[in-house]
C-alpha cells in the first residue's frame, strides 16, 4: 500500500509532541541516534502507513529575508580574529597547549643546546601556529618545503613575522591533542582518540555559531591522508584516494559545516551495529 502523506507545521508538530510525550523523552535521551529514532517513530504511522512532513519555511527560528543568521556570540563578532576564536576558542587552545608541552618535554632533553626554539609554548604561540597552518592552506603551501615557505624571496612573510622556521617545525612534531597519560588507554577502545576531544569542542562550536536554513545535506568527505591511521581509507573515485572519512551535515544553502553524524560501523562477522566510537572491524563479543 502506498504511503500517504500529511503536511505539519511547527506549532501543530510541538502540540503533537508534547501531548504524545515525545518532548520528555527527547530531553531524557542521551544520544543523537535516540532522538532520531523517537522522531521518525513520531513522523511515520506503521498502523495508518501514513507518513507526515513539516511544511517548510514555518521555523519561527528562521529570519524573515531568508538569510544566514550567526548564532549567539557571532553576532558580536567584529573582525576575523574574533570570529577563528569563537571556533577555536580557549578550551581547544588549552588542550593543544597542554598536550603539546608534554610532547616537548619529552622531545626537548635530546637536543644539546637548549634554546628557545625547544621552550613550552603557550596559548598566543598556539594560535599563530594555527593561522600559519590556515594560510598556507589558503595560498597552496602545504606541499612546499618550509625552506620556501620563509624564504625571504618567494616566502609570505606573516609566516616570518609569526615565528622562525625551526620553531615551527619544532611544534608540528611535538603538536599533540590528547593527554599523553591517558592516550593508549583511551585507543583501546576509541581509535579516533589521538583527536576526539578537540573535534568534538570545533564540532559544537560550529552547530551553535550558526542558525542554519531549512534544508541541511548529510554526504561523506574523504580528506585525503597518507601517514598513519588505523581506519585510513582507499577510495577510488574520491580525488585524494587515501584518507579519513567523514560524514557531515552542512548547509544545502551555504555550505556551512553544523556536526559529524556519527556512522554506525557493523561487525565483519556477525554484522550486528557497533558502537560509533569503535573503529575495530569486529565487535567487542567478536575479538
Amino acid at each position: 500500500m502506498a504511503k500517504q502523506k500529511h503536511t505539519y507545521t511547527h506549532e501543530e508538530l510541538e502540540k503533537v509532541m508534547n501531548t504524545t510525550g515525545l518532548t520528555d523523552l527527547i530531553s531524557e535521551s542521551e544520544s543523537e541516534s535516540d532522538i532520531d529514532e523517537l522522531e521518525a517513530d513520531l513522523l511515520y504511522d506503521s498502523d495508518s502507513n501514513v507518513e507526515y512532513t513539516l511544511i517548510p519555511g514555518e521555523d519561527s527560528s528562521d529570519d524573515d529575508d531568508g538569510e544566514e543568521v550567526c548564532g549567539g556570540e557571532a553576532r558580536d563578532a567584529a573582525s576575523p580574529e574574533e570570529v577563528f576564536s569563537l571556533f577555536l576558542n580557549d578550551e581547544i587552545v588549552n588542550i593543544i597547549v597542554k598536550c603539546t608541552n608534554q610532547k616537548i618535554d619529552v622531545l626537548a632533553p635530546r637536543y644539546s643546546r637548549q634554546t628557545a626554539t625547544y621552550a613550552h609554548t603557550e596559548p598566543k604561540e598556539i594560535r599563530a601556529l594555527l593561522g600559519i597552518l590556515v594560510i598556507s592552506g589558503e595560498k597552496n603551501d602545504g606541499h612546499i618545503p618550509t625552506e620556501e615557505m620563509w624564504s625571504l624571496d618567494v616566502g609570505c612573510s606573516l609566516y616570518r613575522v609569526a615565528m622562525s622556521e625551526a620553531r615551527f617545525k619544532f611544534l608540528i612534531r611535538c603538536l599533540r591533542f590528547v593527554d599523553l597519560e591517558t592516550r593508549e588507554a583511551r585507543k583501546k577502545d576509541d581509535k579516533f582518540a589521538p583527536m576526539r576531544e578537540v573535534w568534538g569542542f570545533f564540532i559544537r562550536n560550529c552547530g551553535r555559531l550558526y542558525v542554519p536554513h531549512e534544508n541541511l545535506t548529510v554526504d561523506e568527505q574523504l580528506l585525503g591522508f597518507r601517514g598513519r591511521c588505523p581506519f585510513r581509507m582507499y577510495i577510488p573515485n574520491k580525488p585524494a584516494k587515501y584518507g579519513i572519512k567523514l560524514v557531515l551535515i552542512n548547509d544545502s544553502k551555504t555550505k556551512y559545516l553544523l556536526g559529524d553524524r556519527k556512522t554506525r560501523h557493523r561487525c565483519n562477522r556477525c554484522t550486528k551495529v557497533k558502537c560509533p566510537r569503535h573503529l575495530y572491524p569486529v565487535c567487542g563479543d567478536c575479538m
